[in-house]
């Protein structure tokens, strides 16, 4: 569960400067 998480928070932190520009 908890690679999961960290997988979820990575692609969340990858896609936040994405959405941001």
């Amino acid at each position: 569960m908890g690679d999961c998480l960290d997988l979820l928070l990575g692609v969340v932190l990858l896609t936040s400067p994405a959405l941001g520009m």
